[in-house]
């Protein structure tokens, strides 16, 4: 819909920057850039279980809890650099 928005007429384009922009929606962005950063470190994980390294059980844990704190702190410091 906003996207559509957008597009129709440089009004529509204003008013869907309007909605973006609604402090509402910042959790929201929090939650989706928290998703992508963890989806990132996650894979570069896998990557390496894939090349045999932290296939170990005790590694894997350990490296599993680092992709999510890692995950949240980078966010939280984008988040910070973004919006503040």
């Amino acid at each position: 819909y906003l996207f559509a928005l957008s597009l129709q007429s440089e009004a529509g384009f204003k008013q869907a920057g309007e909605y973006l922009g609604c402090s509402l929606l910042i959790p929201v962005y929090f939650i989706l850039l928290w998703g992508f950063i963890h989806h990132l470190f996650a894979g570069i994980r896998y990557l390496l279980i894939d090349i045999e390294v932290g296939v170990e059980r005790d590694t894997a844990i350990k490296s599993s809890y680092l992709v999510l704190v890692a995950a949240l702190l980078s966010a939280f410091v984008i988040a910070l650099g973004v919006w503040l």
